[in-house]
Parts: structure tokens; C-alpha cells; sequence
């Protein structure tokens, strides 16, 4: 019995110690960070700067990888990039500029609890066109430096979830296109109960991406400003669309109230307007309190009805009294005594 219980336990203590080891070399990509997560750079064409990023690595055992250069894409209407790998004569944007990189190195290993900078150098072309170009600099644990041979073009838009990326905006100096127009500004024309809800779509229709600032306020059918909410700030990359969800009020909300959105954009403040109006009507609590209001009135009818036909018949009891002793009083009237009449 002694010996299948140690064997039992040994069993255990294998499996807990393989799933302690899976889980920490499993956590070791998580253990990466980079800085600067973002960085915006204004550069003049026919130019070269050279800029850095570091990789720590958290852990407490070595990561080997490589780094590498992958232009990006926003596409949802979160702002999220998307990592595409442009090679050599393959696949590139109006906004690519992963070729303009060069890396001093490619592969490297991040000690335990330390960092590596990598410094790198962006040349824009003398012909470059203005406008905002998006890569990053990643850092690929596990990763392996394939010959061009090897190298198979992947789909657009696959992204590459084991990849740590910094990413670099860059803004080519020079006339910039400045276009962007509310795509959508919605709310419900009727809503039962609050709170208010409201949609707006942004679109960017320029070749740099753009950080609306504004404000959202909500009008009662008095022309009362009831609230006031600040856009948020948020990245929108071109020929992309980002969604803003906003909520006014409260529950319990009566009446017509208008939208009203003002932003600016751009160096040249270029200005973002749109207005949209919901009406908001408890109907069932409404009809509720009608039905009641009808229900009190007819029983209020009702009673006052019976009332007055008691009311009536106690009348007709007393006049017929009345009559009855008028009657009395003429009968008697001559058998009175003449001291009496």
C-alpha cells in the first residue's frame, strides 16, 4: 500500500513540475517589453536619422530572437495595427517605410533581467512624397533569419502575435493632405428610456494620420445644455475609420434632445461639425399612468354617481314626507279648536 502511494505520489509531483515548467517557458515572450512603445519623427527628404529602441527582457533566463522591420496597417476601427512583412519586391502601401531601415544586427540574445538598444538608421529617399509613413522595429523570440530563397511571401495583413514591436510614425516634411469628414453621427431618433447613446464615425481621407480634438454636448428642448463630454483623443491613420461611443444622461429622461459635435484636426485646425437629435418618451409608464388617471376618474364618476341617485331618492323620500304631513295638516285641520287654528 506504502509503495503505490509513493509511486502515486512521485506520478504527481512529475506531472506539477512539467506544467510549472511549461507555464514559465510559455510566460518568457510575455516577459519582453519595449520602449519607447511609440515614437513620431519629422523628417526632410534626402535625409537619413538614426534612431533607438530598447528590448528588456524580465525574465530570469536568456530569450533569443531577432529583429527585424515590418511596415504596419490600421484597418478596424480601433486603431489596431496590423504587422505586414513587406520583402524584397513584394508587398508595400503608400505608407511603407520598413525599406528605408537598416538594423546594425539581426539576431541577438537578451541576457536574464537585462536590455539591448538597438540603434538604427531611417533614410528617406530625395523623391519621397509628403506625408506619414508607419513601420515597426520587433523583436521575434525564437525567431530564425531565413535565406531569400526560403522566404515565402505571406498573405496582407497577417499579423505576427509573437512579435514585440516599437512603433515609429513618420512624418515626411512637405504639403501634407489634411482631409478627413464625420462618416457617421448616429443616435436613435426615439428611445424609451436613457441613457443617451450616440455613434460617431471619423474617416481619414489624408496621407497622415490625424488626433481629432472636441466636444459632444447634448441639448434638452429647452436649449439647456444638460452634458458636455470631451472626444476622446484618439490616433486615426489614413483611410481608416475610428469609432467613438459616447453616453449621455440618465434613466429616467423626457423629451427632444439634440447632438451637437465640434473638432479640429490637422496643423491647419481643419474643423469637424455634425448635429443629430433623439426623443426619448417612457410610453408603457406613461400609458400606465393614463390608465390610471382613467380607471380613478371613472370611479370617481361611479361613486359620485351613486351618491347623488341616493342622494336623489332620499330627496323624493323627504318631499313625499313633507307632502304626507301638508296632507295631515289640512285633514285635521277644520276638527282643530278655533283657539288652535
Amino acid at each position: 500500500m506504502k509503495t503505490a502511494y509513493k509511486k502515486l505520489l512521485t506520478i504527481f509531483s512529475v506531472i506539477f513540475i512539467f506544467l510549472l515548467f511549461c507555464k514559465v517557458s510559455f510566460a518568457q515572450e510575455g516577459n519582453i517589453i519595449v520602449g519607447p512603445a511609440r515614437q513620431t519623427l519629422k523628417i526632410d527628404p534626402g535625409t537619413t536619422k538614426t534612431l533607438s529602441i530598447r528590448f528588456v527582457n524580465q525574465s530570469a533566463v536568456p530569450i533569443n530572437g531577432i529583429f527585424g522591420v515590418s511596415d504596419f496597417i490600421v484597418t478596424d476601427e480601433k486603431g489596431t495595427p496590423t504587422f505586414i512583412d513587406s520583402l524584397s519586391g513584394g508587398f508595400s502601401t503608400p505608407y511603407s517605410a520598413s525599406n528605408w531601415v537598416s538594423l546594425p544586427y539581426q539576431e541577438i540574445t537578451i541576457p536574464a533581467k537585462d536590455f539591448v538598444t538597438v540603434q538604427f538608421k531611417v533614410a528617406i529617399p530625395k523623391d519621397a512624397l509628403a506625408g506619414g509613413r508607419y513601420f515597426g522595429v520587433y523583436f521575434e523570440p525564437g525567431g530564425k533569419i531565413k535565406d531569400k530563397e526560403e522566404e515565402v511571401v505571406k498573405e496582407v495583413g497577417t499579423a505576427i502575435e509573437t512579435r514585440i514591436a516599437g512603433l515609429v510614425y513618420l512624418k515626411v516634411s512637405g504639403v501634407v493632405k489634411e482631409s478627413a469628414f464625420i462618416s457617421r453621427f448616429y443616435a436613435p431618433i426615439f428611445m424609451e428610456y436613457g441613457p443617451l447613446t450616440l455613434e460617431t464615425q471619423i474617416l481619414n481621407r489624408g496621407n497622415y494620420h490625424i488626433s481629432p480634438t472636441g466636444t459632444i454636448t447634448v441639448k434638452n428642448m429647452f436649449g439647456k445644455v444638460i452634458e458636455e463630454q470631451i472626444l476622446k483623443e484618439a490616433n486615426i491613420f489614413p483611410d481608416a475609420i475610428r469609432i467613438y461611443e459616447n453616453n449621455f444622461g440618465r434613466k429616467w429622461m423626457l423629451g427632444k434632445y439634440t447632438y451637437n459635435l465640434t473638432a479640429t484636426y490637422g496643423e491647419g485646425g481643419q474643423v469637424l461639425t455634425a448635429s443629430i437629435y433623439t426623443w426619448v418618451f417612457p410610453y408603457k409608464v406613461a400609458l400606465i399612468i393614463i390608465l390610471a388617471i382613467i380607471i380613478i376618474i371613472l370611479t370617481t364618476k361611479s361613486i359620485w354617481k351613486t351618491l347623488k341617485k341616493k342622494q336623489e331618492k332620499l330627496e323624493e323620500k323627504l318631499e313625499e314626507k313633507i307632502e304626507e304631513l301638508e296632507g295631515l295638516k289640512d285633514k285635521f285641520k277644520d276638527k282643530l279648536p278655533d283657539s288652535d287654528k
